[in-house]
């Protein structure tokens, strides 16, 4: 197979070491996120809503968790899935 040629390539720089930090306070992108989330989450029956309260969600971990959590409810077969 001949090799492709691409008008324009893009180089993507890579992301500082220091960047990544999951204890770091929530930005407002995040907390709209998370209204969002939450908005869809209460059409789940009750019993399979989190019942968690994302007015306590200060950091970029318990974002994590929360969305996590939720996604796994609205997609359960995506939960099952192994993830390599």
């Amino acid at each position: 197979m001949p090799e492709r040629q691409y008008a324009k390539v893009v180089t993507v720089p890579k992301t500082q070491a220091g960047a990544f930090n999951p204890d770091r306070r929530i930005s407002t992108l995040i907390e709209s996120q998370l209204r969002h989330l939450r908005e869809v989450e209460k059409s789940l029956p009750a019993d399979q809503q989190t019942n968690i309260d994302i007015s306590k969600i200060e950091t970029e971990r318990q974002a994590s968790d929360y969305i996590q959590k939720v996604t796994a409810r609205l997609h359960p077969q995506g939960a099952t899935r192994n993830r390599t």
